[in-house]
């Protein structure tokens, strides 16, 4: 069931910008219009962010902003994921590691 709710949250958990936050930030996520976002790296962690300031679509600027932030530092998008693993390395908390974890 997580997979599948995952899968839905990626591609429908932020109204119109969906794509583009997949893109940008690479985690499935539910966003509401309090200006609070929740976001998952599937096996890794769960995080909320919060910022009063909505976009066109309806999603907080700051959140995402922040979270595009995170998984750009620790490497942990669902996008990233595969390309490190072609590389033969992946992210394990900030840091690359030639381990299968």
């Amino acid at each position: 069931i997580d997979k599948r709710i995952n899968s839905i949250m990626l591609t429908c958990g932020l109204y119109d910008a969906v794509g583009n936050f997949a893109y940008n930030v690479g985690l499935p996520a539910k966003s509401g219009v309090g200006g609070g976002i929740v976001a998952v790296a599937p096996g890794q962690y769960t995080v909320c962010v919060w910022s009063p300031e909505l976009d066109a679509s309806g999603n907080s600027v700051l959140g995402q902003l922040a979270l595009e932030k995170l998984t750009s530092y620790t490497h942990t998008s669902v996008f990233w994921t595969k390309i490190l693993m072609r590389h033969g390395t992946i992210a394990t908390g900030g840091r690359a590691s030639n381990s299968m974890v």
